[in-house]
């Protein structure tokens, strides 16, 4: 138990908005400040918070690493590989390898959508949600450098892999 060594009066507080305030589209400086890996019904995820602190906001990043869907795998260790590149690394052991470097992000806001618990239907609120990760500073030429950087970005996913199948990435090991 806990003394809050005051009276806290719930009808004078106003109710809650959503999540985090939500970020304009642009792009920003950002970091990751925290990940963990968490359970899912299909897998595991590596759930990352990405900080934006010069606006004072927070995206969540949920990354499907171990899943049941070869896509949403897939789509999980491209997204993984877009941060690590943008931190300036070219490989990592664990995810506090990816903690307080600066980044730029891409963010955009994904409406809201409608979702269902205990059922009943609920609103849902509009997310942000980071399009591209690049490495800091790198926005001046942002759209010369996406063009210039697709294949190269397409190219470990076409180098051939092992064919004991041991250093290939989940998604590819089925």
């Amino acid at each position: 138990m806990a003394q809050l060594g005051m009276v806290i009066n719930a009808d004078e507080i106003p109710e809650r908005t959503g999540g985090y305030a939500l970020l304009q589209p642009g792009t920003y400086t950002a970091m990751i400040t925290e990940s963990e890996m968490k359970p899912t019904s299909s897998g595991e995820m590596l759930v990352l918070t990405v900080d934006v602190p010069d606006e004072g906001g927070k995206i969540i990043e949920r990354l499907n690493l171990k899943n049941k869907s070869e896509v949403a795998e897939k789509i999980a260790y491209q997204t993984l590989g877009e941060i690590i590149r943008a931190v300036g690394k070219t490989t990592i052991k664990d995810s506090d390898e990816l903690h307080n470097k600066r980044m730029t992000v891409d963010v955009v806001v994904d409406p809201a959508k409608p979702y269902v618990k205990d059922g009943v239907e609920k609103p849902g609120y509009p997310q942000n949600r980071i399009r591209k990760y690049m490495v800091h500073g790198s926005v001046a030429n942002q759209k010369t450098e996406s063009v210039q950087a697709a294949p190269s970005a397409a190219s470990p996913a076409q180098a051939q892999p092992a064919s004991s199948g041991e250093n290939l990435p989940p998604w590819k090991r089925r």
